[in-house]
């Protein structure tokens, strides 16, 4: 019921935040742009099994199941050398492993963003996400001397840090892609379209268009 439903959130902020994110939600996010791209950026609705707390995905926004994500035509978008970077949850590291191949790249390390912050866990406290680094036609890194973490503070929920996107222009080659990017549309929104120009494709990165 209703009050049991509410319990579930630490707060009325929570519950009027679940309600009011991604406004666009139900949007057909339409075909992927056109071209071949060099870096694909991918931060797809993984489905969790557990629902049962606060922070599930569920609760912000549309999910896709493994299929759905494996499924997506990426590798016609992408260049005959190329990266990709795709964040996914530590508990679902085998699917993300199974959409790199199933999108044409090989797995090559893992980038790993610490948070300042504790975060919620069903074993141990979260203070990392993960982001699958990926190659295609054997290209190498623009920088090596990148290391494999970065640090920044947590955002609004699943959002990612600026400090990714300077990663990924360092580290890879344009022209870039991200799948299921989120723009606010206000002139404040550092999305990566807006703070960087990059491509972007979701469905909430109609505001970008």
């Amino acid at each position: 019921d209703l009050a049991h439903a509410v319990s579930e959130f630490g707060s009325w902020r929570e519950v009027v935040a679940t309600l009011a994110i991604a406004p666009d939600a139900g949007t057909d996010p339409g075909p992927i742009p056109a071209g071949r791209f060099a870096t694909i950026v991918a931060d797809p609705p993984w489905a969790f099994t557990n629902t049962a707390t606060r922070a599930a995905a569920q609760r912000h926004y549309p999910t896709m199941t493994l299929e759905q994500i494996a499924g997506l035509d990426v590798a016609e978008h992408t260049a005959d050398k190329a990266h990709a970077y795709l964040w996914v949850p530590s508990a679902l590291l085998p699917d993300g492993l199974q959409v790199l191949a199933s999108w044409g790249f090989e797995y090559r390390t893992v980038i790993t963003w610490v948070k300042p912050q504790l975060g919620l866990g069903n074993y141990f406290r979260s203070t990392t996400e993960l982001a699958l680094f990926g190659i295609r036609g054997g290209m190498r890194t623009r920088d090596r001397s990148l290391p494999t973490h970065f640090t920044a503070p947590r955002g609004r929920h699943s959002a990612k840090p600026a400090e990714f996107q300077d990663l990924v222009e360092r580290a890879s080659p344009g022209p870039y892609l991200e799948l299921f990017a989120r723009c606010s549309g206000t002139a404040s929104c550092t999305c990566s379209h807006c703070r960087l120009g990059w491509a972007v494709w979701g469905n909430e990165a109609a505001m970008s268009a």
